[in-house]
């Protein structure tokens, strides 16, 4: 088993496959979600069971995504329904944190629904999840969700992904670091080896995010006559303990030479 790393990393995952994978890897984190190729939408509760399973006698923590559907992330009163109810019955079945967000019409913060979803939540922890990449002000949306109550914000730097945002990333980290209520920035989306090596030399972020993923072998999975929606024609990807332990070597590298 790989040592976990000295600077957090989580992992996000969608299949019992790459718990296992993170696992032997040395992920600090999971964050468990279903259909990643949409970014991520709330596992069902069968699909949390299964990885609750695998990683409730191991030494890792974990955070549970609540997102009911792909698109954006202005939702109507009965998805807000749905995610509080998802919160419930998650928290019932053992989960110990979550991810989320809720957006305005004009892709600020919606407090009022990010306020109720953090209240189904309690005292558990939350990350405000790549909404935040969407808003306009960015310094106005950390000083809201640090004064909600999220404790972490998943971003990319408002970019597609965090190797085109490393500045803005290294201003985030300060300012979010400064605020009377700081709150983590986490660096996630297309994190690779050289990505993640400009954000450990030129940043001051401690929390980093990805898939670590490579594609499943067609070997293994047939390939379909046709497609069943647009995202269907995606390779399936699991984690890979190789691209776990790659990262984590980086991170540990990086912080033993600053």
């Amino acid at each position: 088993i790989f040592s976990p790393s000295t600077m957090p990393l989580e992992v996000c995952i969608d299949c019992a496959k790459s718990t296992y994978e993170c696992l032997f890897g040395g992920a600090d984190r999971l964050e468990i979600c279903s259909e990643l190729s949409v970014g991520g939408l709330t596992p069902t509760i069968g699909l949390f069971d299964s990885i609750f399973r695998i990683i409730r006698s191991w030494p890792i923590t974990h955070r549970v995504m609540i997102r009911p559907r792909s698109g954006d992330f202005v939702y109507d009163e009965q998805e807000m329904e749905a995610m509080t109810t998802d919160i419930q019955k998650l928290k019932e079945r053992g989960a110990r944190g979550f991810v989320f967000g809720c957006l305005n019409k004009d892709y600020t913060l919606d407090r009022a629904k990010c306020r109720a979803l953090l209240a189904a939540a309690g005292n558990l922890p939350c990350t405000l999840h790549r909404c935040f990449d969407w808003t306009p002000d960015w310094r106005e949306a950390i000083t809201a969700a640090a004064e909600l109550g999220f404790d972490t914000i998943l971003t990319s730097g408002q970019q597609p992904t965090v190797g085109g945002a490393v500045d803005t990333l290294r201003e985030m980290a300060a300012f979010a670091a400064a605020l009377p209520r700081p709150i983590e920035i986490m660096a996630g989306s297309g994190l690779d080896e050289t990505s993640l090596r400009a954000l450990r030399e030129r940043t001051t972020i401690r929390w980093f995010h990805g898939s670590a993923s490579t594609p499943l072998s067609q070997a293994t999975t047939r390939r379909p006559p046709f497609p069943m929606g647009p995202q269907d024609q995606e390779l399936r990807k699991s984690a890979d303990r190789n691209v776990v332990r790659l990262l984590n070597t980086i991170i540990n590298e990086t912080s033993e030479a600053r």
